[in-house]
């Protein structure tokens, strides 16, 4: 069903794999791929059911050609069902430079998908219709793609260089000073970005983030117990916000949503990032490799006293922090917000519930704020907060007199634990769950 093969020794350097996908009318596949943002080119021939493919807030396209799907800016999400025939090359980042020729290098494919004839002119066209022949053997079809790419194999020039630019940003994990990049090659920031621009088709700097993005992506997979905080620590974002920002920009999700199983054989790195054959018995499988709900695990994103979490109130104007620590005289854990000289204590278990609350609301809900002594505003955050009808009969404060202010210290929060989504106006915010 799901087959790898590798190119020939000359084009690995440039290409990771081939695969195909075959399934037959009397046995139809449901399946579904997330891709993330990875400065990678996918070449696509597509010879059974369409596709849809879905980038990251926009409307689905249907596919029913071959086609290139170029280096990306968003992610996206490719559906496809029934009698699915589909072969594809996966090229390295970058390495899709030494096979076509547009006028103004790579930068001029970027975030577009092309037919064929445009990528690779009248041999793009052929190429598609041998591998049709040749279905399903995926062996006649490597020896198709193979002598495909290496007649067109050509760097360009400056193929060389830049690939020491970018070995470097991966080798210090896009944290690299690009001035200082540029500087040490003996390269003017002008030509070091043209360079990118011609052999990657995005800047230098875009291409940094990429790589701490998968970097941190690469952490999440390896240990999912670790926190959002000790990764954003780890791949040098400013922050966690920071980093929930970054994440859901390249992955279209916040990293708690991550899900899916990787296939058995694939490379330690496939991308596509999430795979999905909804035969395959993993129903199971599937729940047991996915990551923890974001409701089980967001105690431990939240720091302690030591490293407290940073954030700004909705409207974007005033600075405070959060953090859990012990409470002896409860027994349990409480969360402690510190805005200047004031400190204010909450239920730890007000995230899990305004969480839960916003996601069976499903809308947007105005946040409002207000202290313990002024009422609230019907229908908004504040308004649940302390009402006798949630979870917990009424504040989550824990400290009268200072028991309000819930829309407005918490929604930041939530958004940092990448919970949920909020928006920064002036006055009259609103949050909807993730």
């Amino acid at each position: 069903m799901y087959t790898l093969r590798p190119p020939a020794p000359a084009l690995r350097p440039f290409i990771e794999n081939y695969w195909f996908v075959t399934a037959t009318a009397s046995a139809p596949l449901d399946l579904s791929v997330d891709v993330y943002v990875d400065a990678r080119a996918d070449l696509v021939f597509t010879f059974g059911a369409p596709y849809t493919r879905t980038v990251a807030g926009a409307q689905p396209v249907a596919m029913s050609h071959s086609n290139l799907d170029a280096q990306r800016l968003r992610a996206l999400r490719i559906e496809q069902r029934g009698a699915i025939v589909v072969s594809g090359v996966r090229f390295h980042a970058a390495g899709l430079a030494p096979f076509v020729r547009p006028p103004n290098g790579l930068s001029d494919f970027t975030d577009r998908t092309l037919p064929l004839e445009e990528a690779f002119g009248p041999d793009g066209p052929a190429l598609d219709v041998a591998l049709r022949r040749a279905v399903p053997d995926a062996d006649a079809q490597t020896a198709l793609l193979d002598a495909f790419f290496l007649a067109r194999l050509a760097p360009a020039p400056g193929a060389a260089v830049f690939q020491s630019l970018m070995a470097r940003i991966e080798a210090e994990g896009g944290l690299v000073r690009m001035d200082a990049l540029f500087a040490d090659a003996g390269l003017s920031a002008r030509h070091g970005t043209r360079l990118f621009r011609t052999h990657l088709g995005l800047g230098p700097k875009t291409y940094a983030r990429i790589v701490r993005f998968q970097r941190a992506l690469a952490l999440l997979r390896a240990d999912p117990g670790c926190t959002l905080a000790e990764v954003a620590a780890t791949c040098g974002f400013y922050d966690q916000p920071h980093f929930v920002r970054e994440f859901k920009a390249y992955a279209g999700v916040a990293p708690k949503e991550r899900v899916g199983y990787f296939p058995v054989g694939g490379p330690a790195d496939f991308s596509p990032n999430v795979v999905r054959f909804v035969q395959d018995h993993p129903p199971e499988s599937v729940e047991a490799a996915a990551p923890p709900h974001p409701e089980e695990t967001m105690a431990t994103d939240i720091p302690t006293k030591d490293a407290p979490l940073t954030l700004k109130t909705p409207p974007l104007t005033s600075e405070y922090t959060m953090h859990r620590e012990h409470s002896a005289p409860l027994g349990r854990e409480v969360l402690v917000c510190t805005v200047g000289k004031t400190v204010l204590h909450y239920e730890l278990r007000r995230v899990t519930d305004l969480h839960a609350m916003l996601r069976a609301h499903g809308d947007w809900m105005e946040l409002g704020s207000a202290d313990e002594q002024k009422p609230a505003k019907e229908g908004t955050v504040e308004a649940w907060g302390r009402s006798p009808t949630n979870p917990v009969g009424g504040f989550y404060g824990l400290k009268k007199g200072l028991r309000g202010r819930f829309g407005m210290y918490l929604p930041p929060l939530l958004e940092a634990l990448g919970l949920a989504e909020v928006t920064h106006e002036a006055r009259g915010n609103r949050m909807r769950a993730l």
